[in-house]
């Protein structure tokens, strides 16, 4: 079972959370992350999942083994780097970078 983090937590997020939780027999999101506080508390609540206050302590939780990114274009290249960095799996939604040399850096990450 690969345990993951819903990071962004608007209407794509909920989609897709409500394809995986008690649906899946191969992942399920145990945590998730948004900078406002109301959607973490929202989101955990109806998904029953925990709750991080920063995207860096989300990524270092070693319970975490992938992330689900559904964040601001601007912010893909950003958030699957650093989640690479810190050996975690990445879904992100397209675009996967707003920047050639950001697409690039993350596939080489990827492939480490």
């Amino acid at each position: 079972m690969i345990n993951a983090a819903s990071i962004g937590l608007g209407w794509w997020s909920d989609e897709l959370a409500k394809s995986i939780q008690g649906k899946s027999r191969k992942i399920r999101i145990i945590s998730c992350y948004s900078k406002s506080k109301k959607k973490r508390i929202n989101f955990s609540k109806k998904y029953k999942t925990n709750y991080h206050d920063s995207y860096s302590s989300l990524i270092k939780d070693s319970n975490i083994d992938a992330v689900i990114l559904t964040t601001p274009h601007s912010l893909h290249a950003k958030h699957t780097i650093q989640a690479l960095q810190n050996g975690k799996h990445v879904f992100v939604e397209k675009p996967m970078a707003t920047k050639y040399l950001d697409a690039k850096k993350m596939y080489l990450l990827q492939k480490i």
